[in-house]
C-alpha cells in the first residue's frame, strides 16, 4: 500500500524560504559528526529489528508493536492494532493545520513552539506501507530496544493513569497526535528527535542532525559497521 504523506509538502516549504547558500552554511556548521562506534551494538543472539523512515523532509521511527514496553502499551490500545507503529515528534502548529502558512513556517524556525507527536498504525511491513518513502531496517540489540523506548516515552505527556493524551486525529492512516514534551526551533526538529532517539538505541549519531538525508545517511553507514554475521 503506498501511503502518500503531506510533511514532504508542508517540509519543503521550510526549506524554500531559507537562501540556498545560508542553508547549505548552516547544516555544515550543525550536522557535527557522531560517535565513531555504537554504543551497546546487537549480535546474533541479541537484537532486535526497528525502522526509521524518510518522508522527504521528515523523518519517524517505526517499531515492532509485539516488542513495546509496558509503559509504551497504551499505543497499541489507542492506534497500534497493526503489527508496526510509526512515531515522529514535531511543531504542534505546524504538524496539525490543515493548510500551512507562512507564518506558521517562520514561526516554526525561528520561535521555540510547542511539540506533538504523530503516532500512525502500520498494517503492513514498513517498506511495503511506506513504499513512496525512504525505509531502513536497522538490528538494535534489546538493551537499545529498551532505551529507545524508555526516551520515546519521556517525550509523551502522560494523564494519572500513566496514558499519553491524544488531542487529535492524524494526518493519514490510523493514527492520532500526542501532546508532547520539548520545543520546536531552528536547531531541535524532527530529525534531530529521530537522530537522539536512535542514539539512545546505541546508533552512532551525531547530536545536531537536522535533515532527514543526515538521519538516513548516519543510519546506513551504522550497519556498514556492523559484523557481517548479523
Amino acid at each position: 500500500m503506498q501511503c502518500r504523506v503531506r510533511l514532504t509538502l508542508r517540509a519543503a516549504g521550510v526549506g524554500k524560504l531559507l537562501p540556498p547558500a545560508w542553508a547549505v552554511l548552516l547544516i555544515m556548521m550543525l550536522q557535527g559528526c557522531g560517535a565513531a562506534t555504537w554504543q551497546h551494538p546487537p549480535t546474533r543472539n541479541d537484537q532486535q529489528m526497528l525502522y526509521v523512515v524518510s518522508h522527504g523532509w521528515h523523518t519517524g521511527i517505526i517499531l515492532p508493536t509485539a516488542e513495546l514496553l509496558p509503559a509504551l502499551s497504551f499505543l497499541r490500545e489507542d492506534v497500534a492494532d497493526g503489527p508496526y507503529v510509526e512515531i515522529g515528534w514535531g511543531d504542534k502548529g505546524f504538524y496539525q493545520a490543515p493548510e500551512i502558512t507562512v507564518k506558521l513556517t517562520l514561526q516554526a524556525m525561528f520561535w521555540p513552539t510547542d511539540s506533538i507527536l504523530h503516532v500512525v498504525s502500520v498494517p503492513e511491513a514498513p517498506a511495503e506501507y511506506f513504499s513512496a518513502s525512504q525505509v531502513v531496517e536497522v538490528p538494535v540489540s534489546r538493551e537499545g530496544m529498551a532505551a529507545l523506548q524508555q526516551s520515546v516515552l519521556s517525550t509523551f505527556v502522560l494523564n494519572e493513569q500513566g496514558h499519553g493524551i491524544i488531542t487529535q486525529p492524524g494526518i493519514y492512516g490510523k493514527s492520532y497526535f500526542y501532546a508532547a514534551n520539548g520545543y520546536y526551533y531552528l536547531t531541535n526538529t524532527c530529525n534531530r528527535w529521530t537522530a537522539q532517539m536512535l542514539a539512545t538505541a546505541g546508533l552512532p549519531m551525531a547530536p545536531l542532525t537536522l535533515t532527514a538525508g543526515g538521519v538516513i545517511r548516519q543510519v546506513r553507514a551504522a550497519q556498514q559497521q556492523l559484523s557481517p554475521s548479523l
